[in-house]
């Protein structure tokens, strides 16, 4: 077993249970705070928390050769990474990764200020562009936008088309709102020309 705590104003604390492979704890971040309990079973080579970076912050409960990451200044994750390969990962400044990876899924917040959330036990969760949001499975790679699930329903939160519509996305231009639907943009109400 590993256990690093090497900045000031860092707190770390872990629980390994019942492990007989590699346990690894740092916190290595000014400011840093790393909490958990790391449960091991027969077979287990690898459990890990890492927090890493100026005000990192890491909790939860990682269990089987999974690994909970916070690498970035500002970075939270948070959560419970459950099974081999699963895994919660808050690398982008300011970003936040958040509640359960499951069945070698991952949830992953590489963008400034991004936040991914949600459990990933149907698929991988990621938001990776600068302010992106991306709720349940899926993947957000759109600058300032939030996006729910897979089927692409996605809200621009600047004014304009994004660069590469996709069907399911909503974005204001002037007065109108529109959305992408069949190809094609549509404007939602109000007079004047369907434009994008």
């Amino acid at each position: 077993m590993q256990n690093f705590n090497s900045a000031p104003g860092c707190f770390t604390w872990v629980r390994p249970t019942g492990n007989n492979g590699i346990v690894n704890a740092y916190n290595r971040g000014e400011g840093g705070f790393l909490q958990g309990r790391l449960i091991g079973a027969l077979g287990t080579t690898q459990m890990e928390i890492t927090a890493t970076g100026d005000g990192g912050f890491c909790q939860g409960l990682v269990q089987a050769t999974a690994l909970m990451t916070v690498s970035g200044i500002g970075g939270f994750a948070q959560g419970r990474a459950s099974g081999l390969g699963s895994n919660i990962i808050a690398s982008g400044a300011g970003s936040f990764a958040h509640v359960q990876a499951t069945n070698a899924n991952v949830i992953t917040a590489s963008g400034a200020g991004s936040f991914a959330v949600g459990d990933s036990a149907t698929g991988a969760i990621s938001a990776s562009a600068t302010n992106a949001t991306q709720f349940g499975p899926g993947a957000n790679a759109l600058a300032d936008s939030l996006q729910v699930g897979t089927a692409g329903i996605r809200f621009k939160g600047t004014a304009g088309a994004p660069a590469a519509p996709q069907n399911g996305d909503f974005w204001v231009n002037g007065a109108f709102v529109y959305v992408q639907t069949n190809g094609a943009a549509v404007q939602i109400a109000g007079p004047g020309p369907l434009t994008n």
